[in-house]
């Protein structure tokens, strides 16, 4: 995966000064975003890839307000959390529903019935998702908000969702562990 990692990762920085950005898997990741009034760092890229199969669905960039390596960490961490998804495929919103539940299920510590009823929300909050589409999923203290290719799709409330739905992508339980390491790494460009 690190070997996949490195070739697939290829550096541009802007020649006006402004944020540098990085092209990694054919998709541009801004090296730092902001979020209504708050500047979040990127801190990993990662591949998610179907086990077994190998088949590419989508890419990642994790934004935090500064690079965190731990998980605990970042749950516990003030401020505004960044994950954008470029999906490499159609997926359907049926699909992301039901593998995002399950994946919930298996990171919830707490209101389970309450984040798997919560859960429910999530095909009619995403709808099915294109070849080349950018997803940006934004962690709030209480809220999840959701918007495809920059149009605001709506939000699910709950602070126990929010973590649960974190921990999906960097808790003891992810969705994948490769996937995981890649967007803890505390991305640096130089």
């Amino acid at each position: 995966m690190m070997k996949l990692f490195f070739i697939g990762l290829i550096i541009s920085v802007t020649l006006s000064g402004q944020a540098k950005a990085v092209q990694f898997e054919g998709f541009e990741f801004p090296q730092e975003v902001k979020v209504e009034d708050e500047k979040l760092a990127l801190n990993g890229l990662a591949l998610r890839k179907v086990p077994f199969l190998g088949i590419r669905v989508l890419v990642a960039g994790f934004y935090l307000p500064q690079p965190v390596s731990e998980p605990l960490a970042i749950e516990k961490m003030a401020g505004r959390k960044q994950l954008r998804l470029h999906f490499l495929k159609n997926v359907s919103a049926n699909t992301i529903a039901t593998t995002w539940t399950e994946e919930l299920m298996k990171n919830c510590v707490t209101s389970c019935p309450e984040i798997k009823e919560k859960a429910a929300g999530l095909e009619s909050l995403i709808y099915g998702v294109k070849k080349n589409d950018l997803l940006a999923i934004t962690f709030e203290k209480d809220r999840l908000i959701f918007q495809l290719n920059g149009q605001k799709g709506g939000s699910i409330n709950g602070p126990e969702f929010a973590s649960a739905f974190l921990r999906i992508w960097i808790g003891d339980h992810p969705i994948n562990e490769d996937f995981k390491k890649d967007l803890l790494k505390q991305f640096r460009l130089f």
